[in-house]
């Protein structure tokens, strides 16, 4: 099995606060750029699996620092299966970048796609990093409070 395969069964497999919270010990302990490179990945595979869910969750929560720019990042958002509720990885661009960045960066991306091109998961990106911060980490609250 390859790391990123790996890590989504781990991530597939947390039910509780403690297995996320053991996991995420492991994770801090990786070298940061293999964390951020794998847990980018699961998250915006977005079939709102539990593994795309967890890892966006994973990123909130360990803030690995983004090796690569706003710009790339935004690209490759463009590129995936992000989940147009995921409001987690919104919040990692806004904490990594800025919520001015972000929505500047999304909005120039979009002005730049050619016409009739998908604008969708983009457009998520900036509707959710343009809302209040409260807004975006409701998902965290909603998840603790699930009964787990």
């Amino acid at each position: 099995m390859k790391e990123t395969e790996l890590l989504e069964s781990a991530l597939s497999s947390i039910k509780t606060d403690e297995q996320f919270l053991v996991l995420h010990k492991r994770l801090s302990e990786v070298d940061v750029e293999t964390v951020f490179v794998g847990l980018w990945q699961t998250a915006l595979a977005g079939r709102g699996n539990s593994a795309s869910v967890q890892a966006s969750r994973m990123l909130v929560a360990l803030q690995p620092d983004a090796p690569r720019s706003l710009e790339e990042l935004i690209r490759d958002i463009h590129a995936s299966k992000l989940d147009a509720s995921n409001r987690l990885v919104p919040f990692y661009l806004v904490t990594q970048f800025g919520k001015h960045a972000v929505t500047v960066e999304a909005l120039r991306f979009l002005d730049e796609l050619p016409i009739g091109s998908d604008r969708s998961r983009v457009e998520c990106v900036n509707y959710w990093a343009s809302a209040p911060a409260e807004l975006l980490c409701q998902p965290l609250h909603d998840w603790r409070d699930s009964g787990d």
